[in-house]
């Protein structure tokens, strides 16, 4: 796990594969969700799958595994399938937690399920979750990022500015996607600046860049020849 988080995932993922072997009941179903987050950090969201929809076989309401899960789906174009699977990930939030219950899974797995929403197109969904979760979204300020790019979608731009501003740094890929969606929502759309935040995000491997691919919110930029030239560079 420590190769893993020390950005070694390599070397945690045989590691971790070979933990789930003989599973630690003081563990509960941190092993399969260690596991799958290297397979995802590896990009194999095959694998990540369906060992974090082993470890819901053990915990069904576990919402850091529905946020692996939901992850996988959407990054590898399946978003029907994770939009699908939505309604048992918020289940999974709302739900007390359990024995063994991982910090941090509620705010993970509501992100997930907001960059969902927001792939799709639902914007006003992703307003009112983040609405009735904000002591998540203020865990995970992120997920700020999401929303307010769901805010500019709805045309409210001074609301999105005021969003964004809440977001971290720390999350360095959305928030320049945000940033960019927000350059081009001005009067005067800024097509230069909002280019250098997608190289900021591009830079930070953002996970989302296939969502950047086809954002409507960037569609501005569509033909702009710096833009074409990140799309052409993007493997995920």
């Amino acid at each position: 796990t420590h190769h893993s988080i020390d950005g070694d995932p390599k070397d945690a993922a045989p590691l971790l594969d070979a933990a789930l072997t003989f599973p630690n009941e003081h563990l509960k179903t941190w092993a399969w969700a260690n596991a799958a987050i290297a397979h995802e950090r590896l990009l194999e969201f095959d694998d990540a799958e369906l060992i974090a929809r082993e470890g819901l076989l053990r915990t069904p309401k576990e919402p850091n595994l529905y946020a692996i899960i939901v992850d996988a789906l959407r990054r590898t174009g399946r978003l029907a399938e994770a939009i699908a699977l939505l309604p048992r990930a918020l289940s999974s939030i709302k739900a007390a937690p359990g024995p063994g219950a991982h910090s941090g899974g509620r705010a993970a797995c509501l992100a997930d399920v907001l960059f969902v929403l927001a792939q799709a197109g639902r914007h006003d969904d992703v307003l009112e979750l983040a609405a009735e979760y904000d002591k998540l979204v203020d865990h995970r300020v992120d997920m700020h990022a999401i929303v307010a790019m769901s805010l500019v979608a709805l045309g409210d731009v001074p609301e999105a500015r005021k969003v964004l501003a809440k977001a971290d740094s720390r999350f360095a890929g959305v928030l320049a996607h945000a940033r960019a969606v927000v350059a081009l929502a001005a009067k005067k759309p800024d097509r230069a600046r909002a280019v250098r935040f997608l190289e900021e995000a591009k830079a930070a491997n953002y996970p989302e860049w296939h969502w950047i691919a086809k954002d409507k919110n960037l569609a501005k930029l569509a033909g702009h020849p710096a833009f074409v030239a990140l799309d052409r560079k993007s493997v995920v």
